[in-house]
């Protein structure tokens, strides 16, 4: 009854908190990307909870009211569901499962973006279009990157015109990529926020007395080897696929750029369990740091072969699967 007790006075406590980020305007677009900080405490307190059954959405049910009497806003309410309750009540519940940390990561975030998708196609339909925006804030940085250039080119004594010209058709590219990758953009913010959410949660919850998965997890997992085969199909398709449905080559980049920034980061991930493992003195693991902080800051593709060879071989002995 104590306990009960504890809990009833700490989801009041989040009602208000909650209520009153509401009216400093936290529950915008913008403030999705807030979700690994302000989802936790909701997290901690499901994690905790010991009310009795179907209390715990009686009290959110109550926060989305006051949300919406104090913003009158379908949209404030539609953020504060996608950033804070669906995250906390899906690691809370998979916590209890005793998922895996790095599974945990995946499935969160695949599940973010899901919901994220649906958020933007609905807001589409009734005539707030976040893709368009996209797409017309990067033209903007192309025309910023273009004015930028014009200016370097009057201020310059030796103007090149030819240089000048494939520095445009250079950016224009680059920018038209971009806008290609939304899908892909969301999926790895999704995932880059989720992994913030999760560790910072474990790492809360551990103070507090409760047991979470170990953080170790992170460098005890490897992907499927599906995720190399589908990798490699999708760079075959945007080498070679000359001619292919243009709906098909945009599915084919957004797999690609997905999928290569998860090589990456296995490679990472490789590379430090192969040097922390490694026999040698402490010098030459600094050394060993050193170099792969320079492989993070620099445009190569060595952390991805990496990866693929991990995927593939899995030279760590990882035992977890994503």
């Amino acid at each position: 009854m104590k306990q009960s007790s504890k809990s009833v006075t700490a989801f009041i406590g989040l009602i208000l908190i909650y209520i009153l980020l509401a009216r400093a305007g936290i529950y915008s677009t913008a403030g999705i990307v807030l979700f690994p900080i302000l989802s936790i405490p909701l997290a901690i307190c499901l994690i905790k909870n010991k009310l009795p059954l179907g209390l715990d959405f009686l009290f959110n049910i109550a926060i989305i009211l006051g949300i919406y009497l104090l913003t009158n806003s379908i949209q404030s309410v539609s953020v504060f569901i996608i950033s804070i309750c669906i995250p906390a009540y899906a690691v809370s519940v998979l916590h209890k499962k005793r998922v895996p940390l790095p599974n945990m990561i995946m499935y969160v975030s695949i599940l973010m973006a899901v919901i994220i998708f649906i958020y933007i196609g609905i807001m589409k339909y009734l005539g707030v279009d976040y893709e368009l925006q996209f797409r017309t804030s990067m033209d903007a940085v192309k025309q910023l990157y273009f004015e930028a250039l014009e200016t370097i080119s009057r201020l310059s004594q030796e103007t090149n015109v030819l240089e000048t010209s494939m520095m445009k058709e250079l950016i224009t590219l680059i920018i038209d990529t971009i806008k290609q990758i939304f899908p892909a953009l969301i999926l790895t913010g999704g995932l880059l926020l989720t992994t913030t959410q999760v560790i910072v949660l474990n790492m809360l919850v551990k103070k507090k007395g409760e047991r979470l998965r170990s953080l170790k997890e992170l460098f005890n997992f490897r992907l499927s080897k599906v995720t190399v085969i589908l990798f490699f199909i999708a760079i075959m398709l945007l080498t070679f696929g000359q001619g292919i449905d243009e709906v098909v080559k945009i599915l084919s980049l957004n797999i690609f750029f997905f999928l290569e920034f998860l090589m990456k980061v296995m490679g990472i991930v490789s590379i430090l369990v192969l040097i922390k493992r490694s026999h040698v003195n402490t010098g030459i693991k600094v050394l060993g740091y050193m170099i792969l902080v320079i492989l993070i800051i620099t445009p190569t593709s060595i952390l991805m072969m990496f990866g693929c060879f991990d995927t593939m071989f899995n030279y760590r002995k990882a035992e977890i699967i994503v």
